[in-house]
């Protein structure tokens, strides 16, 4: 009977350690259960942040595409101006050797009435015809 009081004796103290052991593990895992909750909550809002970030992104795609159109169409029309500028120097150039040359024109032909003006005044004979 010694024996079987020994027995039940070491199992309760067994079963008693494994009660302890069981309570200590139910305990890390309500730890470990609260903080998956935890991660659970801060992976849900992180998803939505990420969400929220994709639709920003988004957006800010599209302006860049619209800013892109804007910059393209404006350099066009800056090209375009250039074009018209650069047309408008050429004709200008061309307008100030025309009057250059028409300027010198009249300036000979001048210079020629002068000299024909010179001359007939050494004539006795001179007319207001020259």
């Amino acid at each position: 009977m010694e024996a079987l009081t020994a027995t039940v004796k070491l199992l309760t103290e067994a079963l008693a350690q494994i009660a302890g052991s069981l309570s200590t593990v139910t305990q890390k895992l309500e730890e470990t259960a609260k903080a998956l909750f935890t991660t659970a909550q801060s992976l849900a809002s992180t998803k939505e942040l990420l969400a929220s970030t994709r639709t920003e992104l988004s957006t800010t795609i599209e302006e860049l595409a619209s800013t892109k159109e804007e910059l393209t169409s404006a350099n066009q029309s800056l090209a375009s101006t250039k074009e018209e500028h650069e047309q408008i120097a050429s004709a200008l150039q061309r307008s100030k050797k025309d009057a250059i040359e028409m300027l010198k024109a009249q300036i000979a032909s001048r210079n020629e009435d002068i000299v024909i003006a010179g001359k007939a005044r050494g004539y006795p004979d001179y007319t207001s015809q020259w």
